[in-house]
């Protein structure tokens, strides 16, 4: 009796750890589509400007201000990217950059800079001090960017 609850126990232990343990090819591959052929949005922050795409190196949401700080290649001042998102709130919801005290601020290479005038950034989830979602914004630009599109995936609060 005691051979066969102890066999049980091993079997569903080695059950629970292959199915566990199984990689996820749609989230662990950006490149893999979902049902819909969309690409699974990857962990990280992800935006385009005009043609160019871009993966910042370092994203996190200061809590305390409910804002969105966001940076690339921030050691190189030719090719820094840099983001400063003010927000109104910090719960699911979708942020419209023409309202008062949601702002929108991106800075690119040593003097260049963009302020959103319109569009909305929609926090899809905001759980466990992580934020998701998505953003589509136009705006002026010092160096003639109009828009700015992105997505957000897991972004750690401080």
């Amino acid at each position: 009796m005691k051979k066969h609850i102890l066999f049980s126990i091993v079997c569903a232990a080695l059950a629970v750890g292959a199915v566990s343990c199984k990689k996820d090819s749609t989230t662990s591959n950006p490149s893999n589509n979902n049902n819909n052929n969309n690409p699974q949005p990857t962990t990280g922050w992800n935006w385009k400007e005009g043609s160019t795409s871009f993966t910042a190196d370092s994203a996190f949401m200061n809590m305390g201000y409910k804002t969105f700080i966001v940076h690339k290649n921030n050691s190189d001042t030719a090719n820094r990217r840099f983001f400063e998102i003010n927000l109104t709130g910090d719960v699911v919801g979708t942020y419209d950059f023409a309202t008062p005290g949601n702002a929108f601020l991106y800075l690119s290479g040593s003097r260049n800079s963009f302020n959103a005038t319109g569009g909305t950034l929609k926090i899809t989830a905001a759980a466990n001090n992580k934020w998701s979602g998505e953003f589509n914004v136009t705006g002026t630009g010092s160096n003639g960017v109009t828009a700015i599109s992105g997505t957000f995936k897991d972004i750690p609060g401080r």
